[in-house]
């Protein structure tokens, strides 16, 4: 076996694990994909005797460390604040988050969902979520549009929200089509394929 080029894959490996780093928009999974990485460098710079790269990647994975333990034991204040759907802010931030937004919802239009709901989720008074939906009645809530920013795709929002939504009384909840890059998320959050949409529900 030639060890020359495995060295090589495996310093390939490492850097093609860090640069896919830099493409996370949350913060925990950045940390951790370039803790990963930076570990992957490190053993690589060991195998080729480059001490100075070894100490550096090992020290880039301490701080890695370091920042992922802060950021879990921090505690983080979801709060759930119902908001008009005429209102101002909710508009400017449909706009201000409109390309993304059609990224995962390219149906959506405000106008045309025949909503009855809308609601922000703040993450320590930084709005992290919009959710807008349509109370269908018996518990059962229709989700037009359940939009969390880059900075929170990390399921913390999320989990809060529908269990804010349980203690509202909702027991059912509707999703009639879903992108598939959508789709992952409604399975993540255990809703399940049901004709042409998606059910979750909560006994």
């Amino acid at each position: 076996m030639n060890w020359d080029i495995v060295f090589e894959i495996i310093g390939y490996v490492a850097s093609a694990i860090v640069l896919v780093s830099f493409f996370m928009s949350s913060i925990v999974k950045l940390r951790w994909i370039s803790a990963t990485g930076s570990l992957i460098f490190a053993v690589y710079a060991l195998l080729i005797k480059s001490y100075p790269t070894a100490f550096m990647n090992f020290s880039i994975v301490a701080i890695n460390l370091y920042y992922l333990i802060r950021m879990l034991k921090k505690v983080e204040i979801f709060t759930a604040l119902p908001t008009d759907l005429k209102s101002r802010y909710l508009r400017r931030f449909i706009m201000f988050y409109g390309s993304d937004i059609q990224r995962y919802f390219p149906d959506f239009a405000l106008e045309e969902t025949g909503a009855d709901l809308a609601l922000f989720v703040h993450c320590d008074m930084t709005t992290a979520c919009l959710f807008i939906g349509k109370n269908e009645g018996n518990g059962i809530l229709r989700a037009d549009l359940d939009y969390t920013t880059p900075a929170y795709r990390d399921m913390r929002v999320a989990k809060y929200l529908y269990a804010y939504l349980k203690q509202e009384g909702y027991t059912k909840f509707l999703v009639s089509h879903a992108t598939p890059v959508h789709v992952a998320y409604l399975m993540r959050m255990g809703f399940v394929k049901e004709g042409a949409g998606f059910v979750k529900e909560i006994k």
